[in-house]
């Protein structure tokens, strides 16, 4: 039952956001940090924010910050992570611009109908491989629908010109980018992200998609240097401290 877990003992800091952490819950990683901090450079002033699968919390607090004047709504299908991002919400004293419900984007129920200015989404990206024991980490992490499937969410939730922003694996981004194409939302900013600055192909990119056909930016960001430390484009574009520990998935190769 939701709360019969303890709390580790991580808090995840960055720069002032404080992130309790709950093993069941799929801790804050690279991909939430990166695309909470690129949001803010591509998307305007917005007012209305959906953050679908919220996990802990942490792209709707990122949202927050930078959209100051915003409602955040931030949904999730799994009973644990709505308890902990409530918590997280609370514990940043934002409680009265962000809520937190259970709630499915791919399959909404009645009164499920509000439009958003901005969706953002860190969607599961699995779709092979073991399953995590955890049920909640499974959720978290593997998709069990289709890209359609969660891009016809994405697009149901948003109003009338509004952004859709989300982080997906470099090799599968092309089907997003077909589905949203094929709901009418095109890519406005697409930021490709490498793990080296010797890689070839990207670990993930991540979309800003617009109900308009346009040229996008795309853009290039490498994580690490030659040496394995952080670039210094990563740093300032997430805000992470060097001496920060996160559980992304963007590490680097091994030598």
């Amino acid at each position: 039952m939701p709360g019969d877990t303890p709390f580790t003992q991580q808090l995840f800091d960055l720069q002032g956001i404080q992130i309790l952490q709950r093993e069941p819950v799929h801790k804050v990683g690279t991909d939430a940090v990166l695309l909470g901090g690129w949001i803010a450079k591509v998307v305007p002033s917005v007012h209305r924010i959906l953050d679908a699968g919220t996990g802990t919390g942490i792209l709707a607090l990122i949202a927050a910050r930078h959209f100051q004047s915003a409602v955040i709504h931030a949904i999730d299908i799994d009973p644990e992570a709505v308890e902990l991002a409530s918590l997280n919400v609370i514990h940043s004293n934002l409680s009265g611009r962000i809520s937190v419900t259970l709630a499915d984007l791919i399959n909404p129920g009645d009164g499920q109908s509000l439009k958003y200015d901005l969706v953002v989404s860190n969607p599961p990206y699995y779709n092979t491989g073991i399953l995590p024991t955890s049920e909640s980490k499974s959720r978290a992490k593997h998709m069990t629908v289709p890209e359609s499937s969660w891009m016809t969410g994405l697009q149901r939730s948003t109003d009338q010109g509004g952004h859709i922003c989300v982080i997906v694996p470099g090799e599968s981004a092309v089907h997003w980018i077909r589905e949203a194409n094929a709901l009418g939302y095109y890519t406005c900013n697409r930021l490709d992200v490498y793990s080296n600055m010797d890689d070839n192909l990207p670990k993930r990119v991540l979309l800003h998609l617009l109900a308009t056909l346009q040229k996008p930016v795309i853009s290039r960001l490498d994580i690490y240097k030659s040496d394995q430390t952080y670039t210094d484009e990563y740093l300032q574009l997430t805000g992470i401290q060097v001496k920060d520990q996160i559980t992304g998935l963007l590490k680097p190769k091994e030598k």
